[in-house]
């Protein structure tokens, strides 16, 4: 005779497989980095490992009656709720020393505080013989406030790397962005880290196209986006890209 299944534990054991399964396809994709930073894929895949575990419980314990209680559930349960207590304050706050500078940069509710102290040093320059420097995802945040806070170095020198167009109607059809969004921490802090562009032919450039660019930057010290006053790129060439498959770029 077949024994009764408890199908409350059956949809739960379901339920927490689906979800783990989801969290493992979303982090071998790289689509769960549209959400949050690449930094938390880790506590991500431990979460994942955790849900996995309790899916076999909840499987394990489809043949008790409703009223017995596994009660290695609970405790299994409260682990990643315990763990949130020791993530890093840091990790939810931008706070960057950029390496070998004196800048600093922290957020703390949305709010910048910057303590510059410009220096003549560079901390980028053109390698493998090129007349320009090479700008990459992996380097592009510390890289744009090295640029931002720091520009007088790099007076008249070219970087390229990679952009997408950033136009709307705040902008008065006076100029637009080339830049990238930002990601500290998760998306709602994603943020434009770009350069206006108002050199003739701007406008034939279409919103949320991607471009390779190669070009130099300016001091900008009256055109506003954002709530920001971003530095101007001129001279700029263009080469007409895909989009990537990552959109955003992180602090690392």
């Amino acid at each position: 005779m077949f024994k009764r299944i408890n199908l409350e534990m059956l949809i739960q054991g379901l339920i927490e497989l689906s979800l783990a399964i989801a969290i493992l396809f979303a982090i071998e994709s790289k689509k769960i980095n549209s959400f949050v930073h690449p930094k938390f894929n880790g506590l991500l895949l431990i979460s994942s490992i955790f849900l996995i575990f309790l899916s076999y419980m909840s499987f394990k314990s489809m043949e008790k009656a409703k009223h017995i209680n596994n009660i290695a559930t609970y405790f299994v349960l409260a682990i990643p709720l315990i763990c949130t207590f020791y993530i890093n304050d840091n990790a939810f706050k931008f706070s960057q020393n950029i390496e070998n500078t004196s800048i600093k940069i922290s957020t703390k509710n949305n709010n910048k505080n910057v303590d510059i102290q410009k220096t003549n040093k560079k901390l980028y320059v053109a390698k493998d013989g090129k007349d320009y420097i090479d700008v990459n995802d992996d380097m592009y945040v510390k890289w744009y406030y090295e640029t931002v806070f720091n520009l007088e170095p790099y007076k008249d020198v070219e970087f390229k790397f990679l952009v997408r167009v950033f136009k709307d109607s705040s902008q008065n059809e006076k100029f637009i962005v080339l830049g990238r969004l930002g990601m500290v921490c998760c998306m709602a802090d994603l943020q434009p880290c770009g350069f206006i562009y108002k050199d003739s032919g701007f406008e034939k450039l279409q919103n949320n196209q991607w471009y390779l660019v190669k070009g130099k930057i300016k001091d900008n010290h009256d055109i506003t986006y954002n709530l920001e006053t971003l530095p101007i790129m001129y001279d700029v060439e263009f080469e007409r890209v895909k989009k990537p498959k990552d959109e955003y770029v992180y602090l690392r």
